[in-house]
């Protein structure tokens, strides 16, 4: 079966023919839209797309490159490329999803089989016993499946396994919902594959977007025990004073419960450049929801680095965490990743 890539899974390319022949034109011209800075490696992916088109028609079709949005935000691309405005868009999956529903097969949780999972846990071993990293791992089990039990057995004999991250089940938006639905955080089975965690000491990195933390807090609540760490800050993907208003109650609804953490991560928007005020904002906002004795830095490398570079990434973060005590700092960027994850260097 093949295995979702994050990097394929959340960017697709959705081109419309011109109509227009070569022989009616000596060259053709083609508008490329998308919403990512020109300093984004996918802007110069699309630069030498671009060059190469136009070295391999011998000049007769050209493609101008527009970054930035310039063209319009992901849901604007995806109308004007349907309308003809547009010759080719570059966006994110969720935005083609209302184009054909078959798409949102991208977005299902990872599509591993054990034996994958169970393959991709031992090469890492292999390459801590050559390296002496990585210190921990965090591997795939599919709670859904009514082999979970078996899986997080075979997984739990890696020593150096600390942990799940299963995705549930999401709703492509904050309008739609799949409560109840298979694989949800409301279906019965999936709950009884992540209670098997506690068995096995192991603890849950939990990814969702922000109109679903509220869930995850239902969930941290049955299992007070199980020690939970929300990923990429609870993906505050809308950035508005509603969205923003939702995205703190939810996370205030998840630090009620002592059992959860959070990761300062991944605070990318795939419409919009990388804003350093405004991510420092968040992880200010975040440190004072959970205290900094539950939050942990976390790159999200590579997949980060479609949005930021390292440097800027760790400027944003010590932004957002320097009005902390020299303690606290530690806490975050160092000491509260290896007690949770039982990390011993």
């Amino acid at each position: 079966m093949k295995c979702k890539l994050s990097t394929i899974a959340t960017a697709a390319v959705l081109a419309l023919a011109c109509g227009i022949a070569a022989a009616q034109a000596k060259t053709v011209k083609l508008r490329l839209g998308h919403t990512l800075p020109d300093a984004d490696s996918q802007h110069l992916a699309a630069l030498e797309f671009a060059k190469r088109v136009k070295e391999r028609t011998n000049g007769e079709v050209e493609i101008t490159v527009f970054p930035n949005s310039v063209l319009g935000p992901d849901g604007s691309l995806v109308a004007s490329v349907r309308s003809g405005t547009i010759d080719i868009g570059v966006t994110g999956n969720p935005f083609l999803t209302a184009v054909s529903a078959n798409l949102n097969v991208l977005d299902l949780p990872y599509l591993f089989e054990d034996e994958q999972a169970l393959a991709e846990t031992a090469w890492l071993h292999e390459v801590h016993a050559q390296a002496g990293m990585p210190n921990a791992v965090v591997a795939y089990v599919d709670f859904g499946s009514p082999d979970a039990a078996t899986a997080l057995q075979q997984q739990a004999a890696f020593p150096l396994v600390r942990g799940i991250r299963c995705k549930p089940k999401t709703s492509p938006n904050a309008t739609t919902s799949v409560r109840n639905q298979p694989g949800t955080m409301q279906d019965e089975r999936w709950l009884c594959g992540l209670s098997l965690l506690e068995r096995h000491g192991m603890s849950w990195d939990l990814r969702v977007p922000y109109w679903h933390l509220a869930e995850a807090a239902d969930v941290a609540a049955q299992f007070p025990s199980l020690p939970i760490v929300v990923n990429h800050l609870g993906l505050p993907w809308d950035r508005s004073d509603e969205g923003l208003a939702a995205w703190r109650q939810g996370m205030e609804a998840l630090a009620g419960h002592d059992n959860v953490h959070v990761k300062l991560s991944e605070l990318g928007l795939r419409d919009a450049a990388w804003n350093t005020d405004e991510n420092a904002r968040l992880i200010r906002e975040a440190v004072d929801i959970f205290g900094w004795q539950r939050c942990m830095f976390a790159s999200n490398l590579p997949v980060s680095g479609l949005s930021v570079d390292m440097a800027t990434l760790i400027e944003t973060v010590s932004q957002g965490i320097a009005h902390l005590t020299d303690e606290a700092r530690r806490a975050i960027w160092h000491d509260n990743a290896l007690r949770f994850y039982r990390i011993a260097i």
